[in-house]
């Protein structure tokens, strides 16, 4: 028994060894810039893929209508990893983007953290709050 169990083991080693897939890469894009920006969620759509993102005002690529400080940024990549369109969201404070769902209408549901009380955040009970924000 001991040796059937200890043949099984090694087959199974051998065989995920043997058959482990090599991952190429098939493009590869920068985002941001300087000051740079922090990392949340990606989602693959038919185009490309939609990301979810904090941003700081002033980076190479943040739109121009970012308010100040950070803020989440929201932007659609073609298959080439080129920027269809992008979007900041937030308030004259900090805005952390922590997470994104696609909805069932093809918009976006995105979870932040917030300090803002103005701009995009209609009301902030306290210093620093969970904040929901729907997209169409």
């Amino acid at each position: 028994m001991k040796t059937l169990i200890i043949i099984l083991f090694v087959f199974t080693f051998t065989a995920t060894v043997t058959h482990a897939q090599n991952f190429s890469i098939i493009f590869q894009e920068c985002y941001g810039g300087s000051p740079g920006p922090n990392g949340a969620k990606i989602i693959p759509n038919g185009e490309g893929f939609v990301v979810f993102a904090s941003i700081r005002p002033g980076n190479n690529q943040a739109p121009p209508d970012c308010p100040l400080k950070l803020n989440l940024w929201l932007y659609q990549t073609d298959a080439n990893g080129e920027i269809v369109w992008n979007r900041c969201y937030g308030g004259n404070e900090l805005d952390d983007a922590r997470d994104m769902i696609k909805t069932s209408d093809n918009g976006f549901l995105l979870l932040a953290h917030t300090f803002s009380n103005d701009g995009d955040v209609s009301y902030n009970p306290g210093s620093l709050s969970i904040w929901v924000v729907k997209t169409d």
